[in-house]
């Protein structure tokens, strides 16, 4: 199944979910079938893989979460999707608190940032080192629109840099 998923075969991934591989397998790097789907905006894997129970809020071996992946991917309709299905877009990575709005606001992608604010992320959460996302949205080669787009939510007002 990660041979599959890790040569971008979404038809084969299909057919050997219907056909009742292990969709729990993990890579080397102790990421799923599932984290793929979501950092590459395979949505009607990940709807399968849910159905089938796989778990919206799983975390790989390096503690990234499915909305991290995806927020990591720029897969804004990934992100939309997953939050609507019930995922917690303010799960940070294990051991550093690093959230899916600290990625995509790095990374300087304003539509998934707008996606994660409108989807009811906290602006003020911090990493392990105290910091929020408006300190690495000030990085981002899209920095004035994300900090806007940081400073517009209502709690951010607060929010040190």
């Amino acid at each position: 199944m990660m041979l599959a998923a890790s040569h971008l075969k979404s038809e084969t991934l299909k057919v050997l979910i219907e056909n009742g591989s292990d969709i729990h397998v993990r890579n080397s790097l102790g990421s799923t079938i599932l984290a793929w789907a979501a950092e590459r905006g395979e949505i009607g894997i990940i709807e399968e893989l849910l159905a089938r129970g796989a778990h919206i809020n799983e975390t790989a071996t390096n503690g990234w979460t499915l909305v991290l992946k995806a927020s990591h991917g720029d897969q804004t309709d990934t992100v939309r999707f997953l939050i609507e299905r019930g995922a917690d877009p303010n799960l940070g990575a294990i051991g550093t608190g690093w959230t899916p709005l600290m990625e995509a606001s790095f990374r300087g992608h304003v539509a998934t940032v707008k996606a994660l604010v409108e989807g009811g992320v906290d602006v003020n959460a911090t990493n392990s080192e105290g910091q929020t996302a408006l300190k690495y949205a000030g990085m981002s080669v899209n920095k004035t629109e994300i900090v806007a787009l940081l400073e517009r939510n209502p709690s951010a007002a607060a929010t040190p840099r």
